[in-house]
């Protein structure tokens, strides 16, 4: 009986171990941050394209912008040509600023 409480405390574990350690690395997201115009978006695959942004004369593009995600980071489908993007340091939300409205994104996570 002790060895099957070892071994089941052993799993309990390992799963929370892999529960932690699995999953994209958020830290370079986070400190990410952008601001612009809308200029471009295009597919770059299955579930990832691309939005080229303008700021003043300095074009930058979010590359990898997954849009096979929650209904609530779908930013890459939602987002269209002139609209106004940006992302502060510090945090996960992407804003959308459309006809003066703001629409809050989570910055979209998908698992290569």
């Amino acid at each position: 009986m002790n060895l099957i409480n070892k071994k089941t405390r052993w799993l309990s574990l390992m799963f929370i171990f892999l529960l932690h350690s699995c999953g994209p690395d958020r830290k370079s997201e986070t400190r990410e941050s952008f601001r612009g115009l809308v200029i471009n978006k295009y597919k770059t695959g299955p579930c990832f394209g691309n939005i080229v942004i303008k700021d003043g004369s300095v074009e930058d593009t979010l590359q990898d912008m997954c849009f096979c995600a929650a209904q609530n980071a779908q930013v890459w489908t939602y987002v269209a040509i002139n609209d106004s993007i940006y992302k502060n340091p510090g945090t996960l939300k992407i804003n959308v600023i459309r006809n003066h409205l703001v629409k809050e994104f989570d910055y979209p996570e998908c698992y290569r």
